[in-house]
């Protein structure tokens, strides 16, 4: 018997055409590029930084009390408030412009300086932001190279113990 008899109203083409169609399934098995790998948030590095920024920002109050130490007794206000000072002053202009300028993709200064609008202010930043390939957030990124942007004019504060009136160094 043939498959012609069971479908008279066939054509040889349609029969071979219905016959081929299992090899379509051989399509599936063709090399497929593999998906980009999602970046994912870490948080074995996050929470380092995490200790990190805290130790860094501990390193302030201990550079105070290390240079109040070092004057003599009418100077150790004023060489503490240095670093202290410090603290606020550079913290907030970080945030505002220090960033984009430190990190900006944009050369301002080809080779020194660079500029990005998302990162003025910190706006183009989301919680959900990562950090290049590290799984770290932005924002603790910021904040852990902001943490140097406010330590670096503490250390410098050294200099100025017993040389510098306080209104002067405001």
């Amino acid at each position: 018997m043939s498959l012609l008899s069971v479908w008279p109203q066939t054509s040889r083409w349609g029969v071979a055409a219905f016959l081929l169609l299992p090899a379509l399934a051989f399509a599936e098995s063709t090399p497929v590029a593999p998906p980009l790998p999602q970046k994912t948030l870490d948080t074995g590095h996050t929470a380092w930084m995490l200790v990190s920024c805290a130790l860094v920002l501990l390193m302030v109050p201990g550079l105070a009390m290390f240079y109040g130490g070092l004057t003599r007794t009418r100077n150790v206000l004023s060489t503490m408030m240095h670093s202290f000072v410090a603290m606020g002053i550079f913290g907030v202009q970080w945030v505002i412009v220090g960033f984009a300028l430190a990190f900006g993709t944009q050369p301002l200064i080809p080779g020194f300086v660079g500029w990005s609008n998302d990162f003025l202010l910190l706006q183009g930043i989301t919680p959900e932001t990562l950090w290049g390939e590290t799984g770290v957030p932005t924002y603790l990124f910021a904040m852990f190279q902001g943490k140097f942007a406010i330590i670096t004019p503490a250390l410098i504060a050294g200099a100025l113990a017993e040389r510098v009136k306080f209104k002067g160094y405001c």
